[in-house]
């Protein structure tokens, strides 16, 4: 953690030299979209009907912007998202086979921009808040089957709608994939998330949430320091957009 720190404000010093203007904003953000477990068991298993599942996410953002093109927002967001795979054999029949969760996601993105288009790209790390399984009107989540930390990766593009030097509300798209398996090593030797299939699949795959949601995010602009004419830096409240 302490090397990552490092290499990001070293990564800002340089970003400052460039550039010259170190500029801040704050801002609220929320989301709404598609999402899907990639299982490839569940995915191949024709006993499984897989749908895609809907979720979404709000919370708030800080950018630290270096000059007119590049940055860093630092977003925490409660995410919440579902997932249905109707369970049918010959002998059962289950239409409400549902996943249910809700995350706490922090986002360190990098963030370029250029003429009211912005590009983003970053880790995610979150923290498992809530999850429910109900399958057939039962409750089948269990205990600590399902991991409590999780790492992933979002990227993200959009543009600017309108807005001033103080603020400006922006519209987009995020990907977001977890790259960490959601089942934990509980959850694993249950086959999770099927624990109810019998017998169970001969290989353990792992579970990787994968989410797509279109994004509003207002940013309200803090100012940030800037070179004077006569060369002296100073705060300037507002942005430059």
């Amino acid at each position: 953690m302490k090397k990552q720190l490092s290499l990001l404000v070293f990564t800002a010093l340089i970003f400052s030299s460039l550039h010259g203007q170190i500029w801040m904003d704050i801002g609220v953000k929320g989301s709404y979209g598609l999402g899907v477990l990639l299982n490839s068991n569940l995915m191949q298993d024709n006993s499984h009907e897989m749908r895609l599942g809907t979720g979404y996410a709000y919370g708030g953002k800080a950018g630290l912007n270096f000059g007119d093109r590049h940055g860093f927002t630092f977003d925490a967001i409660l995410a919440k998202n579902s997932q249905t795979y109707d369970f049918k054999t010959s002998l059962i029949e289950v239409n409400n086979n549902e996943l249910a969760w809700e995350n706490l996601h922090l986002y360190v993105m990098y963030r370029m921009q250029a003429d009211g288009v912005y590009f983003e790209l970053g880790p995610r790390f979150s923290t498992l808040r809530q999850v429910s399984h109900t399958f057939g009107g039962a409750d089948i989540t269990g205990n600590d089957n399902y991991a409590e930390k999780a790492t992933g990766a979002a990227l993200g593009w959009g543009g600017y709608l309108f807005g001033n030097e103080f603020f400006a509300l922006m519209f987009g798209m995020r990907i977001d994939y977890a790259i960490t398996d959601f089942v934990s090593e509980n959850g694993q030797a249950d086959n999770y998330p099927a624990p109810y299939r019998f017998p169970g699949y001969d290989t353990y795959k792992p579970t990787n949430p994968l989410t797509g949601q279109i994004v509003l995010e207002l940013n309200f602009g803090l100012g940030g320091y800037a070179k004077t004419r006569c060369g002296q830096r100073t705060f300037v409240f507002g942005r430059r957009w």
